[in-house]
């Protein structure tokens, strides 16, 4: 009878225990984060250090979404905010506009793309055109841009939810990618491609390379040096020339919400993300 009673009597305390943390909870305003998982560290972080100042919020961020399906949570109400890796295009645009959805932009930091090749090329810097017309198609062989005379070979990342892809592709290219480009499943893919083939030439992102120097092998690779144009100093990416601006091939990261239905604390969210000094992602 006592083991009985010992049993009801815990089972009720942790049953009442239960009860009052789920009332606890009841009473945070919820936010929900959503989209590119390039973004999502980051905007993790911003979300903890915001939600110890503000005890009343719980926000969960969600990373890996794609793009598309992120920006169809934020208009369908299953998310408050949405990380985008690219800024919003004329059809979602479209879009917002007939369900009644003002967008609401931030940018909280900035991406780098990374030109890689093997440490044999002789190539040390390309300007962002040369870039382009490598990666199109345009430029076939390493001699048209003072290299040795062998036929490039571009490696590309294949991810469906790679923001990366998107905006190298519509922002940066304007166009198509070579019709010859090797496609790899994933960004860890690259670099050991790359350094495996004398006429690859690959693209990553700054925290690719920052793993790996982490890892002591940086010299795998060999990193090239963008011009803006002719007439400009070649610019190694860091995490410092990425920020500033100097370094040709950045892309901005957002995050958006509904400005007419969103409320004053996912506001306060945004402008809290937008205020922190901006970081390489």
């Amino acid at each position: 009878m006592k083991e009985r009673l010992c049993i009801f009597v815990v089972t009720s305390t942790l049953l009442v225990l239960a009860l009052f943390t789920s009332a606890i909870g009841a009473d945070k305003e919820i936010i929900r984060v959503r989209g590119s998982e390039s973004m999502a560290d980051l905007v993790d972080a911003y979300a903890k250090e915001f939600m110890e100042r503000n005890p009343n919020v719980n926000i969960v961020v969600s990373g890996g979404s794609g793009a598309s399906d992120a920006f169809k949570a934020l208009l369908e109400k299953e998310a408050e905010i949405v990380m985008q890796s690219h800024d919003i295009d004329s059809p979602e645009k479209e879009a917002a506009a007939k369900k009644g959805v003002d967008m609401m932009e931030k940018i909280i930091g900035w991406g780098g793309i990374v030109i890689v090749v093997i440490p044999t090329n002789t190539i040390n810097e390309l300007t962002a055109d040369q870039v382009r017309k490598i990666f199109s198609g345009q430029i076939t062989n390493w001699k048209q841009v003072g290299g040795f005379d062998e036929p490039i070979a571009v490696v590309v990342v294949g991810e469906k939810r790679a923001g990366t892809m998107e905006f190298f592709t519509r922002d940066f290219l304007k166009g198509s990618l070579a019709a010859n480009a090797a496609v790899k499943a994933y960004f860890r893919s690259i670099i050991p491609t790359v350094a495996e083939s004398t006429g690859a030439t690959g693209f990553v992102r700054i925290r690719n390379i920052v793993q790996l120097k982490e890892k002591n092998q940086e010299s795998r690779i060999k990193i090239i040096g963008i011009k803006k144009d002719e007439n400009s100093p070649a610019i190694l990416p860091s995490r410092e020339t990425v920020n500033n601006g100097t370094y040709p091939i950045t892309r901005p990261f957002f995050l958006y919400m509904d400005g007419k239905t969103g409320t004053s604390v996912a506001g306060k969210f945004l402008d809290f993300c937008a205020g922190k000094n901006p970081r390489p992602m």
